[in-house]
């Protein structure tokens, strides 16, 4: 049997997103802490709430590294 992929120590606790998707566990307790638990818990009718609920942590990261990035800009 093969032996279950484990995410790198430092991995587990940034918010961004590795193939194992080690910020589920953080996610769930923020959906959970906010009210949100039953939309996380939803998966019908083509909805997945979890993946929804990443999807929008991992944009709202890419949005923030965006304006980071671009902070110091200058037109040329």
């Amino acid at each position: 049997m093969p032996e279950p992929r484990t995410a790198p120590a430092v991995g587990s606790r940034t918010p961004f997103r590795t193939v194992e998707s080690p910020n589920l566990p953080i996610l769930e307790t923020l959906a959970r802490h906010t009210g949100k638990g039953a939309f996380w818990d939803l998966a019908d009718h083509g909805i997945n709430g979890t993946f929804n609920l990443d999807s929008a942590w991992h944009h709202g990261w890419e949005t923030v590294a965006a304006l980071v990035a671009t902070r110091q800009a200058t037109s040329r």
